[in-house]
This record gives C-alpha cells, structure tokens and sequence, in this order.
C-alpha cells in the first residue's frame, strides 16, 4: 500500500487519528485530517481508499500487466496510463525492470527517444522557432 505500513495489526473499528505510519505522508495525512473531523475507523478510511482508487488495477507477472495495458490500448480505451505505486518501495522498479521490456517487446513502448529533450521527444519544437531571426540573432529570447 501507499504507506508501506501493514494495517492487519490494527482493530478495524479503532480511530484512524490515532495510527503513525513510515510511508508516504501526503495521503496519509489526508485521511488523518478526515479521521479527526468526521470520527472514522481504520474500516471507514479503508472503504474511502478502495472508492477513491478507481482506477484499473493490474496485478500479476510482468506478462500479465502488460497484456492487461496492451488490451487497453488495441481496444482504444488508453492512449497512455499513470503509473501508480502498489507498494512502496518497488513498484517503479519493477515496473522498469520487467514490464516496460515486455511491451518493448511487444512494440507497445519506445526503446529509445526521438530528440535531446522533452520538447523534441513530443514533437512541439523549441519556444524561440517562432520568434523573428533577429530576436533569436540577438539573444533576447528564451533559451
């Protein structure tokens, strides 16, 4: 989970304001805040997690994953997909080391980039293109 924290120790029904955990802070926070002002569980907090994370959840082996994205892609429901951690730490890892090879293989990811930057990579060009020869010439614009 997000927190790194192994949450079966705890009694469901227990206040949620009352738990410190050593893993990502930020939405741990969060539902510490909701805790305090609306009294909720451990049970209340972990319902409002699952209903906030409604995003496709692809668990299995490299292989797995990467038929789940590639289904999703030849389908036309995504042209892309965020990557989020299921545990901390080692989910981007391991998503580099094993499916990002696959969908390589697969051709459903580059194996090198197109340009130098960002901005090359995605095709949109440099800021001074459009900006007069003699304004670039001088070294007025944006570099």
């Amino acid at each position: 989970m997000h927190t790194d924290h192994d949450f079966s120790q705890y009694d469901l029904d227990a206040p949620h304001e009352d738990l410190t955990v050593a893993g990502s802070q930020g939405l741990f926070d969060v539902a510490r805040r909701l805790s305090q002002r609306d009294k909720l569980t451990v049970r209340d907090i972990g319902k409002l997690y699952a209903q906030g994370v409604m995003l496709p959840q692809f668990v299995g082996t490299a292989s797995d994953v990467a038929d789940e994205i590639e289904a999703g892609f030849t389908g036309g429901e995504a042209d892309g997909y965020i990557v989020s951690t299921a545990q901390t730490p080692g989910t981007f890892n391991d998503f580099v080391d094993y499916v990002v090879p696959e969908l390589q293989r697969r051709g459903l990811f580059r194996t090198e980039y197109t340009g130098f930057t960002l901005r090359d990579h995605l095709g949109l060009g440099h800021p001074n293109d459009d900006l007069p020869a003699d304004v670039r010439e001088q070294g007025l614009a944006a570099v």
